[in-house]
């Protein structure tokens, strides 16, 4: 990774956040911004993502989202939240459309 680069990307971050009218929402949660370190080495790291998503085999469906369902739901379900406890893509999707339909 170049040096500095995670510094100046959160400086900008903040900066546009600050700044400008579009990004203003989001002040709420600049102070979560941060970048987890890692055990691999910067120059390898993408590999070992792909690496471990390629080895999901038919599992990686449950991390899709076809353009059909976003066109009539609108939403990205929330993968990370709730993926690991339901079995299937269609549930994620289903349980997230439920949630946010419950949100006022």
């Amino acid at each position: 990774m170049i040096p500095g680069f995670k510094w100046r990307l959160i400086e900008e971050l903040s900066h546009y956040i600050k700044t400008m009218p579009k990004y203003e929402s989001l002040i709420k949660i600049e102070q979560n911004f941060n970048f987890v370190d890692s055990i691999f080495p910067p120059n390898i790291i993408n590999w070992v993502g792909a690496s471990l998503l390629g080895s999901l085999n038919d599992e990686i469906n449950r991390f899709l989202v076809w353009k059909t369902d976003y066109e009539w739901s609108k939403i990205v379900p929330d993968w990370f939240g709730c993926v690991f406890l339901k079995p299937l893509r269609d549930d994620v999707l289903e349980l997230d459309i439920r949630e946010k339909a419950a949100v006022p």
